[in-house]
Parts: C-alpha cells; sequence; structure tokens
C-alpha cells in the first residue's frame, strides 16, 4: 500500500508535527506501507501563507490519480 502522511502544526506546541509524522511513518513500517515521501506534508493553519491550500491539493490530486491508497493523520 502506498500512502502519504498529514500532520497539522501548533502553535501551542511547536513539536508537534514532527511527532504526528515520526508516529505516522512506525504506523507504516509496521503495517509494511510504503510512503510517498513528496507527500508528508504538515498544515500550518495558523499562518496566513496560502502553502498549505497547495500542499492539501497536492493529497487529494494524488488520492484521485490513484498515486496513493491511503492518507495517515494522527488525531487532528
Amino acid at each position: 500500500m502506498r500512502v502519504a502522511i498529514l500532520a497539522r502544526f501548533s502553535t501551542l506546541d511547536e513539536t508537534s508535527a514532527d511527532r504526528q509524522i515520526a508516529a505516522a511513518r512506525k504506523f507504516a513500517a509496521e503495517r509494511g506501507w510504503e510512503i510517498d515521501e513528496d507527500l508528508v506534508v504538515t498544515l500550518n493553519f495558523s499562518s496566513s501563507e496560502p502553502a498549505h491550500i497547495v500542499s492539501g491539493d497536492a493529497l487529494v490530486s494524488a488520492a484521485k490519480a490513484g498515486q496513493i491508497d491511503a492518507v495517515i493523520i494522527e488525531n487532528m
């Protein structure tokens, strides 16, 4: 199974995205899933920058195109 990872940056805990990604990587490894490294995305909803929209769109596009089978998200 080919997967993407989606994490959310928190201004309350600036290391939260790193922990979410590490947990998602472990989850995928335990199942033998392949992570698409181009689709390891951290969204920053506190930012006024639209970059998080582009990253989110990339995930949706990859899923629609069949490039990934799932997105791993930890407690958003």
